[in-house]
């Protein structure tokens, strides 16, 4: 106050000392009922108590809410990832299936039927003999395998990746082996793991198949395209096979020897045979050989 009395003598008007101390502390005031009006947050008026206490209650629930009841950063992500239920709905582009739940039901119950009454049998050790694994093998792709060989594309995401929402039914099952030498071959299962050199040479492919039927047979890779992760690269593709010899197809894609890049993990790498409904003309679609 000593500097606005100073100021106050010093200026020669006829404002009285006690209108420029009254400017100063109505300013003050001012300054200080602005103050305390900002730090409620987003409130430039002086509120009465309650009311205070109602909206800070309110700011405190909608604004600033405990850390532990926001998403984490995985909820919020698979939040934002969720699939569409219209748009991502998945739809079979396979055949359709050749029994119905009815017959299939039989067959299992009168499986488990026969399960119990052998094993109300004696077995007598000298009576027991060796058992033909391709039998079996062929009585559980007639029964349960090639449900089995969907659930497994499913789950590595080779439907996904090939036809996005598309998925099928496997009906024709086959048989592939790489001649790892003159004595020994490396046969191609669901999932098993081969290395490059491996799989230098065209594989022996074999099927059961109608004299008449049309196929194609395509070997593709998902993982091998190192620029966009959605492309895949062809290695094999044979066209009009007649019946179950591949040979007798038109080559449209000679075969490509998988050579995955250092660094870049395990490539999936699918043999796909489509059936024709009539002979088709391939020459636009043919490679030269690499």
């Amino acid at each position: 106050m000593s500097a606005v009395c100073a100021a106050g003598n010093s200026i020669k008007s006829k404002v009285s000392k006690h209108f420029v101390k009254d400017i100063f502390l109505t300013h003050v005031r001012h300054v200080r009922q602005e103050r305390q009006s900002r730090w409620l947050g987003y409130y430039f008026t002086k509120l009465s108590t309650p009311v205070y206490l109602a909206r800070k209650e309110n700011y405190r629930k909608t604004v600033l809410r405990p850390l532990e009841e926001m998403p984490s950063l995985e909820e919020r992500l698979k939040e934002l990832n969720a699939p569409d239920p219209v748009l991502d709905e998945k739809i079979n582009i396979g055949f359709a299936k050749s029994k119905g739940k009815s017959v299939v039901l039989q067959d299992r119950l009168s499986w488990r039927k026969l399960c119990k009454e052998s094993q109300m049998l004696h077995i007598d050790e000298d009576q027991i003999q060796e058992i033909d694994l391709s039998v079996v093998k062929k009585e559980w792709l007639e029964s349960d395998g090639l449900e089995a060989l969907q659930n497994v594309a499913d789950h590595y995401g080779i439907f996904s990746g090939l036809y996005q929402h598309g998925y099928f039914t496997p009906h024709v099952p086959l048989t592939i082996r790489y001649d790892y030498d003159d004595d020994y071959v490396s046969p191609v299962y669901s999932g098993n793991i081969l290395h490059a050199s491996e799989v230098a040479k065209a594989p022996q492919v074999s099927f059961d198949s109608k004299p008449d039927d049309l196929w194609t047979l395509v070997l593709t890779n998902l993982d091998g395209h190192l620029l966009d992760t959605k492309s895949e690269y062809l290695h094999w593709f044979i066209g009009n096979i007649k019946g179950n010899s591949v040979k007798s197809g038109e080559v449209v894609c000679d075969y490509l020897q998988p050579f995955p890049m250092r660094g870049s993990g395990y490539h999936r790498l699918v043999f796909v045979l489509y059936k024709q409904k009539k002979k088709l003309d391939f020459s636009s679609m043919k490679k030269p050989a690499p």
